[in-house]
């Protein structure tokens, strides 16, 4: 029997369980999920109504239609909803309450033990996002028409997985200042706007102008949001497809090389205190 292959089956098991842990305590805590959920309507109905009025007057966004930004709203709403993992804040709880320590004295590691953690809200935040969409089409429906590609579906699921990866590494280095500051809610409040403003949360990205729209472009954060959306729309082409892509895996690959740092400094910041 191979010893080293049924090692890495019983530390899967052990990163599953986290998995179902999570989902568990939604069940118990499903109040306050629930207002997490919801909580991302009332930014929905009021973009929505924003572009409408805009349109109803005769004005324009971009090249873009009103159809295209009512989809892009609820998706966009969505996408941060169940892509954004924000294990920020279940960081800096372990360090500034000393739980981290029963995670460093087992044979597991913290990154992916706190990655199950935050993957097991997924299903219930997509719950989440259908009913958001529901009432979308109840709202919008008759209004909609949006010409779907098969490449553009494609990309848009890739890019979503993708992002799910990316931003939680980034969340996990945004939990990681907890090591070395006591007061971090005014930093991660701070942290979280930009976030999803830089994301295209708010509006489509190449609304912006200028130099300070190829800057964003070239950052990591419009990979959560804007990209996968506009590729669902159906606005890139293959050659841009294969540009973005490239783009994940050097974003990707730089962030975890950064986690892999900044973790070890906060492991020996933490040992060396005695937090």
């Amino acid at each position: 029997m191979n010893t080293s292959f049924d090692g890495r089956i019983c530390v899967m098991r052990k990163y599953l369980l986290f998995f179902k842990l999570s989902i568990q305590e939604y069940f118990e805590y499903r109040v306050n999920m629930l207002v997490i959920v919801l909580s991302g309507f009332v930014p929905f109905f009021a973009t929505l109504f924003l572009w409408r009025a805009i349109y109803d007057a005769g004005g324009s966004v971009g090249n873009y239609t009103l159809a295209d930004l009512a989809v892009y709203t609820v998706l966009s709403v969505s996408l941060r909803l169940i892509t954004s993992m924000e294990a920020h804040f279940s960081v800096a709880d372990d360090v500034r309450k000393g739980n981290l320590s029963n995670y460093l004295i087992k044979p597991m590691n913290y990154f992916w033990a706190r990655f199950f953690r935050r993957l097991g809200l997924i299903p219930i935040r997509i719950i989440g996002s259908l009913v958001l969409g529901a009432l979308f089409l109840l709202v919008l429906g008759e209004e909609i028409s949006i010409n779907l590609r098969v490449d553009g579906v494609i990309f848009f699921l890739l890019f979503s997985l993708l992002s799910v990866f990316l931003n939680y590494a980034l969340s996990f280095l945004y939990g990681c200042i907890a090591f070395w500051l006591k007061e971090i809610l005014g930093v991660y409040v701070s942290i979280w706007f930009t976030v999803k403003f830089l994301s295209g949360t708010f509006f489509p990205l190449d609304l912006l102008g200028g130099l300070f729209k190829n800057i964003v472009l070239a950052l990591p954060f419009q990979l959560g949001v804007y990209v996968p959306i506009i590729a669902l729309l159906g606005k890139y082409e293959m050659v841009d497809y294969l540009k973005l892509s490239g783009l994940y895996v050097f974003w990707t690959f730089v962030v975890f090389l950064l986690v892999g740092f900044v973790w070890k400094k906060a492991q020996n910041h933490y040992e060396s205190v005695g937090i």
